[in-house]
């Protein structure tokens, strides 16, 4: 079931955000402040402010206050090499995260947590898309979990979302994360929703889902891609399933297992009122990587692929005796 709040997608401008996030509705990069600054050192700053902030941590900060007296999306703008060394925290109100031009999040030497943990708000990760009336070029943001050259002692993901609701968008990336917990680049709880609108997760490991675990609805659109995740790149448990929410593209890789699967368990389904989709369209772009006991059928859900037994016949034997 789609959840009632979803996190925005809006146009940096003054109009409100709107309730359902559209694959297409990735902000329009800026001239801003962030855009006119050399790449020699990062610049943070929130909405339309000039004022630019030192950390990630205390412009997320300045976001969430912001968000208590407004209904529409607060954007944090990010360009340059940014480093946190302890978990950006979204409670409450829609934050966006967007690149303008090049962007990388990485961990602080030492840090082994999770990134970003969401309990309760909306968080969005994008970068900007052209602008062609300002001539702003594409932003790129790419959040790398690598905590050294060996990644040893990661015990968090990149993403930890508690409750609420994140999104990835165009123009982000979420990689390099080796974990020794679940969820390399996203970890879902039960109750959570993540929303797949574009993006890229790759190259990231974990015990169990190393791009995603989840536990709860992870919701697809657009172009989608989870691939090249080591301990399979989604893995759905409990009530985790995947809710198509929109026409997905051809360019969309999705690698899916289910832990303790079983025939007849739901993997995919369209969200309700979906009407212009066919699920079976969605389902020929993702690649079942579970127990090679099952596939997912036409009906998004667990199929046996052993062959039923053919049952033998009984054979009845009459014996006659002669003479």
């Amino acid at each position: 079931e789609t959840p009632a709040e979803e996190p925005a997608v809006e146009e940096p401008t003054e109009e409100p955000a709107q309730e359902t996030p559209a694959q297409d509705e990735t902000p329009a990069a800026e001239e801003t402040d962030a855009q006119n600054v050399q790449t020699d050192g990062a610049v943070i700053v929130v909405g339309d402010d000039t004022t630019t902030y030192e950390s990630l941590a205390e412009a997320f900060a300045a976001a969430a206050t912001a968000a208590q007296a407004s209904t529409e999306t607060i954007q944090i703008k990010i360009q340059g090499d940014i480093e946190i060394d302890a978990p950006i925290d979204v409670s409450a109100g829609d934050i966006q995260l967007v690149a303008v031009g090049e962007a990388t999040i990485r961990r602080a030497s030492g840090y082994t947590g999770s990134m970003f943990t969401v309990s309760g708000g909306n968080l969005q990760i994008a970068g900007a898309k052209a602008d062609e009336t300002t001539g702003a070029e594409a932003g790129t943001l790419t959040v790398d979990g690598t905590v050294n050259e060996t990644g040893d002692g990661v015990t968090g993901s990149i993403v930890e979302v508690n409750s609420g609701n994140f999104a990835l968008s165009d123009g982000a990336t979420l990689t390099g994360n080796e974990t020794t917990g679940n969820g390399g680049a996203i970890n879902n709880a039960a109750g959570a929703n993540v929303y797949l609108l574009g993006g890229s997760i790759t190259g990231n490991s974990a015990a169990a889902g190393g791009g995603i675990y989840s536990e709860g609805t992870v919701n697809i659109q657009g172009t989608v891609n989870v691939t090249g995740n080591t301990a399979d790149n989604v893995v759905l448990n409990g009530s985790g399933v995947i809710n198509v929410t929109g026409a997905v593209t051809d360019d969309s890789v999705i690698g899916v297992s289910v832990q303790d699967a079983a025939a007849g368990k739901q993997v995919v389904k369209l969200a309700d009122g979906i009407t212009d989709v066919k699920l079976a369209d969605v389902i020929s772009k993702i690649t079942y990587e579970g127990n090679s006991d099952f596939k997912i059928g036409d009906d998004g859900t667990l199929v046996s692929t052993k062959e039923e037994p053919i049952p033998t016949p009984d054979v009845v034997v009459t014996i006659k005796k002669y003479g």
